[in-house]
Protein backbone atom coordinates (compact mmCIF):
# COMPACT_ATOMS: atom_id res chain seq x y z
CA UNK A 1 0.00 0.00 0.00
CA UNK A 2 1.11 3.26 -0.87
CA UNK A 3 1.01 6.51 1.13
CA UNK A 4 -2.04 8.36 0.53
CA UNK A 5 -3.10 12.23 2.07
CA UNK A 6 -6.57 12.79 2.26
CA UNK A 7 -7.66 16.27 2.12
CA UNK A 8 -9.72 17.87 4.74
CA UNK A 9 -10.42 21.77 5.06
CA UNK A 10 -11.94 21.37 8.18
CA UNK A 11 -9.93 19.55 10.74
CA UNK A 12 -6.25 19.70 8.31
CA UNK A 13 -4.50 17.11 6.40
CA UNK A 14 -4.51 13.18 7.37
CA UNK A 15 -1.88 10.41 6.17
CA UNK A 16 -3.15 7.18 5.27
CA UNK A 17 -0.03 4.28 5.33
CA UNK A 18 0.80 0.87 5.81
CA UNK A 19 1.45 -0.61 8.96
CA UNK A 20 5.32 -1.45 7.72
CA UNK A 21 5.75 2.07 6.27
CA UNK A 22 4.27 3.26 10.11
CA UNK A 23 6.81 0.65 11.55
CA UNK A 24 9.89 1.72 9.60
CA UNK A 25 9.09 5.70 10.97
CA UNK A 26 8.58 4.04 14.58
CA UNK A 27 11.99 2.32 14.09
CA UNK A 28 13.71 5.56 12.52
CA UNK A 29 12.26 8.00 15.89
CA UNK A 30 13.31 5.17 18.49
CA UNK A 31 16.48 5.05 16.60
CA UNK A 32 16.90 9.05 16.68
CA UNK A 33 15.97 9.13 20.12
CA UNK A 34 18.63 6.38 20.97
CA UNK A 35 21.36 8.21 19.09
CA UNK A 36 20.31 11.50 20.60
CA UNK A 37 20.92 9.80 24.45
CA UNK A 38 24.06 8.29 23.25
CA UNK A 39 25.46 11.99 22.43
CA UNK A 40 24.16 13.15 25.54
CA UNK A 41 26.03 10.61 27.22
CA UNK A 42 29.15 11.80 25.60
CA UNK A 43 28.91 15.09 26.04
CA UNK A 44 28.57 14.32 29.31
CA UNK A 45 31.75 12.03 29.42
CA UNK A 46 33.26 14.95 27.97
CA UNK A 47 32.97 17.22 30.26
CA UNK A 48 34.26 15.12 33.05
CA UNK A 49 30.49 13.63 34.36
CA UNK A 50 31.60 10.39 33.43
CA UNK A 51 31.78 7.56 36.13
CA UNK A 52 34.49 4.84 35.80
CA UNK A 53 32.97 1.16 36.90
CA UNK A 54 34.78 -1.98 37.65
CA UNK A 55 33.15 -4.84 35.48
CA UNK A 56 31.86 -7.90 37.38
CA UNK A 57 33.60 -11.13 35.74
CA UNK A 58 31.07 -13.78 35.43
CA UNK A 59 32.05 -17.15 34.92
CA UNK A 60 30.70 -19.47 31.41
CA UNK A 61 28.99 -21.57 34.05
CA UNK A 62 26.63 -18.78 35.49
CA UNK A 63 25.51 -17.05 32.36
CA UNK A 64 22.13 -17.22 31.74
CA UNK A 65 21.42 -15.16 28.89
CA UNK A 66 17.21 -15.24 29.88
CA UNK A 67 18.43 -13.53 33.53
CA UNK A 68 16.20 -16.82 35.15
CA UNK A 69 18.97 -17.10 37.56
CA UNK A 70 21.28 -15.14 39.85
CA UNK A 71 25.18 -15.10 39.60
CA UNK A 72 26.71 -16.13 42.91
CA UNK A 73 27.14 -11.50 43.47
CA UNK A 74 23.73 -11.56 42.53
CA UNK A 75 22.84 -14.86 44.86
CA UNK A 76 25.00 -12.89 48.08
CA UNK A 77 23.39 -9.68 47.68
CA UNK A 78 19.93 -11.72 47.66
CA UNK A 79 21.05 -13.21 50.90
CA UNK A 80 22.40 -10.09 52.66
CA UNK A 81 19.50 -8.13 51.62
CA UNK A 82 17.04 -10.98 53.48
CA UNK A 83 19.49 -11.11 56.19
CA UNK A 84 19.21 -7.27 57.10
CA UNK A 85 15.89 -6.54 57.29
CA UNK A 86 13.78 -7.49 54.52
CA UNK A 87 10.49 -7.60 54.13
CA UNK A 88 8.84 -10.18 51.86
CA UNK A 89 6.18 -8.39 49.15
CA UNK A 90 3.64 -11.04 50.82
CA UNK A 91 4.03 -9.72 54.19
CA UNK A 92 3.87 -5.84 53.48
CA UNK A 93 0.58 -4.31 54.32
CA UNK A 94 0.03 -2.48 51.02
CA UNK A 95 -3.05 -0.74 51.87
CA UNK A 96 -1.48 1.23 55.40
CA UNK A 97 2.08 2.06 53.65
CA UNK A 98 1.98 4.50 56.79
CA UNK A 99 2.82 2.19 59.38
CA UNK A 100 6.26 1.84 57.61
CA UNK A 101 7.18 4.93 58.32
CA UNK A 102 9.78 6.08 60.61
Amino acid sequence: MSTKEIINAENGNVVLLSEGEYNNIMKAVRNAEYLAEIDKAAAQFEAGKGQIHDLIEVEDDEWDPDYTKATLYERERIEHAESSGFIADEDIDWDHLEKYAE
